[in-house]
């Protein structure tokens, strides 16, 4: 949230961000912001080509959109006939900008960045259709992509009617929120075709996370119904599928409110939300994040919880990188320049040289994994 503000102001001053740490736990330290408001919900993942690739809502809007004292509008803030912004008023534009029935909360894009650090691209991938308001999967949010091995993406979302909430909220209350699937065939790209109907089973949840494992596909979610009333704000859900077909819904959460610090103090959280898994090469879950608040305090922080998994508990951080002159000279070539043979890299084994027969090259790595790297030739951006 753009100065400093609460989640409560997220509609006009929600942004994505980068931020860096020496471990899966943190502490993160901020980088740059790599979008501007408008933009919520943001998903990291990696292509199969090695493309950085960010989901999410939202477009880039006006800088005297995003609110200096945190005035609280609500989601489609944003609305109204465009106007010309130099006669009218702060107040007035804010509430003025968008004349076409949507708001920059109703697109739905794709970021991506042949590196970590940038520059990033937008894409739009879908966005609200208004010719049925009534559908189930009129106002979507909450994208949660996951990649296939075939190379299919299938991504989850939360979604409801376009009618007033108020409506909803009297009518059916959370029931009115669904899950929904749609693929691409076509990578990141799309188009992302819906699924006709909502996963019955998984109503009344929201911030999905998929993923894929041996045994079949998760889903862990914002639970809004299986902790009752009173844990709509602190639950976790979870579903589990053989075959993205039929879905069966934990009827146990999956965490709660009640959290451990790492210095030993316990703590309720009013809020905790937004679930997000990493997991190691191999498939095994290693840290679990939230976006929580603690009990009577404004701001939304990141909370990460280790799993108590071997991987987890022998994780150790990656080796710095190796100076750059000792890349240069001991691995790619000799001191005449010609590159090495496979027979000459081996003698150098001491110094972490590789020999990758697919670019014929010694390269400096440690790992056969430096030879189908995205940039093979420059380590550095791999290390």
């Amino acid at each position: 949230m753009v100065n400093q503000c609460s989640l409560s102001s997220y509609g006009t001053n929600s942004a994505w961000m980068r931020a860096t740490g020496k471990s899966p736990l943190g502490p993160f330290t901020f980088q740059e912001h790599i979008v501007p408001p408008f933009h919520h919900g943001a998903h990291v993942d990696r292509a199969p080509d090695g493309t950085y690739v960010v989901f999410g809502d939202g477009e880039d809007t006006p800088s005297w959109t995003v609110q200096t004292n945190c005035f609280y509008w609500g989601r489609r803030n944003l609305r109204g006939a465009i106007i010309n912004e130099a006669t009218t008023t702060t107040t007035a534009r804010a509430n003025t900008v968008y004349g076409h029935g949507t708001s920059p909360q109703d697109y739905h894009i794709v970021a991506t960045s042949s590196s970590i650090r940038g520059p990033w691209t937008q894409h739009v991938i879908m966005q609200t259709d208004l010719s049925n308001i009534n559908s189930w999967s009129c106002n979507v949010t909450n994208l949660a992509p996951m990649f296939l091995a075939n190379g299919t993406i299938v991504m989850a979302f939360r979604s409801r009617s376009c009618v007033a909430d108020a409506i909803q909220a009297v009518t059916c209350g959370y029931y009115c929120e669904f899950i929904g699937l749609a693929v691409s065939t076509n990578g990141w790209q799309g188009p992302f075709i819906k699924q006709a109907n909502p996963i019955a089973e998984l109503t009344g949840n929201e911030d999905p996370f998929l993923w894929q494992s041996s045994r079949g596909y998760h889903i862990l979610m914002h639970g809004k119904i299986v902790c009752g009333l009173g844990g709509i704000n602190t639950c976790g859900s979870l579903g589990f599928s053989e075959d993205l077909v039929t879905w069966y819904m934990s009827p146990f959460p999956v965490y709660g409110q009640a959290v451990t610090f790492s210095g030993g103090n316990q703590a309720d959280l009013a809020l905790r939300q937004r679930p997000k898994i990493l997991f190691n090469s191999d498939g095994v879950p290693l840290v679990l994040y939230n976006g929580g608040q603690l009990q009577n305090q404004g701001f939304v922080r990141n909370f990460a919880f280790a799993f108590n998994t071997a991987a987890m508990r022998n994780w150790v951080p990656p080796p710095p990188c190796p100076p750059k002159p000792q890349f240069k000279t001991l691995c790619l070539a000799t001191p005449k320049g010609v590159l090495r043979t496979a027979a000459q890299c081996a003698q150098l084994g001491s110094t972490n040289c590789v020999f990758c027969p697919n670019l014929n090259k010694c390269m400096y790595g440690g790992s056969d994994q430096i030879c189908t790297a995205l940039k093979p030739e420059n380590f550095y951006n791999y290390c």
